[in-house]
């Protein structure tokens, strides 16, 4: 249980919640890109019309929108990090087109909106955070001591063959325990 809560609060794990929310904002930044877009890039071969470079250059933008966040955190900028995510936040409102939805779906999407650009901004603060203590940038091992003289193992399994001596030395008899005392044959002095 420990190793996956360990697993869940490293920056590994953060890293990936980060790209996992930032591709959901990616995709709709980029619709919204592509809606609004006053630049066309497609083109006509043999009568099919080819839209692969707006949807790239839609594509570029919005990465590079969305991944602000994060690097703004990452540079100690979280005021701008702050207006990228309202702005992310409003995009997202903009992306579910509320002025068509009814009260249900009004209120699910805007949860969503706010989900997805508070997830960009709290993990990438996470993130950071994270980078900025070193706190898993070494794998300390879980050490196991033992509660009779204080010699610490790696494994369990160690500690326990550690015990097992100090049980044998319980086991033995007194007189193996002391030095055997050796009676003189002639006392000075008889």
């Amino acid at each position: 249980m420990r190793n996956i809560i360990r697993f869940l609060r490293s920056e590994s794990f953060i890293f990936t919640a980060i790209l996992c929310v930032l591709v959901s904002q990616i995709l709709h930044t980029a619709w919204l890109f592509k809606a609004v877009s006053r630049m066309n890039l497609s083109f006509d071969v043999g009568g099919w019309q080819f839209t692969g470079f707006n949807w790239l250059h839609a594509f570029l933008c919005a990465s590079a929108i969305e991944a602000a966040i994060l690097m703004f955190i990452l540079n100690g900028k979280k005021r701008a990090a702050q207006l990228y995510a309202l702005a992310s936040f409003a995009g997202n409102l903009l992306y579910y087109q509320h002025w068509n939805n009814s009260v249900e779906s009004l209120v699910a999407s805007t949860l969503i909106s706010a989900m997805l650009s508070g997830s960009v901004w709290y993990f990438s603060d996470l993130f950071a955070e994270k980078l900025e203590t070193g706190e898993e940038t070494v794998e300390v091992p879980e050490h196991y001591a033992c509660p009779e003289c204080g010699k610490s193992y790696p494994t369990e399994q160690q500690l326990r063959g550690h015990l097992s001596g100090h049980a044998r030395q319980k086991k033995k008899p007194a007189e193996e325990k002391e030095p055997a005392k050796v009676l003189p044959l002639f006392e000075a002095g008889r």
